[in-house]
């Protein structure tokens, strides 16, 4: 899909015109679940003041209780972590990997175990032990389900780390395995993203990349 895909102007229209039909015809039930996507999409492409607007109306306590979906908290979490509300997002985070742990929703799981590795990753300083250990919690599920996107953001989220801890081995093999998974998918803003990485990265890091 378009969020998957980091195609953030087509995801916000198509969700958009969901959000509008929804309340054009008093469709409330999903209005959460869409929300949330949507302020993803806007958090991610920068429209930080729409996401804002959006969130506030996804966190109302009508819409919250309307909506203990895991996937939904996932999302929601994201949107908040990409606004700059780390505590909050990681609380969702964990919230939802609880949430899809105790209804086996697995794919959610993956994904609030990248949001959580992501909070991680946010902290001042970084906790980069924690964000391993989710990055890589949430790639042996992404492998186990077949869930090529979520597996190339987990490789990405942990060359990251390696970047970060200056271990340039495995800042190579996990953006290599990100970039692989980038280029057969087809999303270039990844791939494209993951190879400026790759040739900031150092000699050693650019004649992998080379070769």
């Amino acid at each position: 899909g378009y969020l998957a895909s980091e195609q953030w102007d087509a995801a916000s229209a198509v969700l958009g015109r969901g959000l509008e039909q929804m309340e054009l015809h008093g469709v409330n039930a999903a209005f959460g679940w869409v929300g949330a996507r949507l302020a993803y999409a806007f958090a991610a492409a920068g429209r930080v003041e729409d996401a804002r607007m959006l969130l506030a109306r996804v966190q109302e306590p009508t819409i919250l209780d309307a909506m203990p979906d895991a996937g939904f908290l996932a999302y929601l979490g994201l949107a908040l972590l990409l606004i700059g509300s780390r505590e909050e997002a990681a609380d969702l985070g964990r919230r939802s990997l609880e949430a899809s742990r105790r209804i086996s929703e697995f794919g959610s799981a993956t994904l609030a175990l990248r949001l959580l590795g992501e909070a991680a990753l946010r902290q001042d300083p970084p906790d980069l032990a924690a964000a391993e250990a989710h990055f890589r919690a949430g790639l042996e599920q992404a492998e186990a389900l077949g869930m090529r996107v979520a597996a190339m953001q987990c490789h990405e989220g942990l060359g990251r780390i390696g970047r970060l801890s200056e271990e340039r081995r495995d800042l190579v093999r996990e953006f290599r395995a990100a970039l692989d998974l980038a280029d057969r998918l087809g999303i270039a803003s990844v791939a494209g993203r993951v190879r400026h990485l790759l040739a900031a990265a150092g000699p050693e890091a650019r004649a992998v990349f080379d070769g």
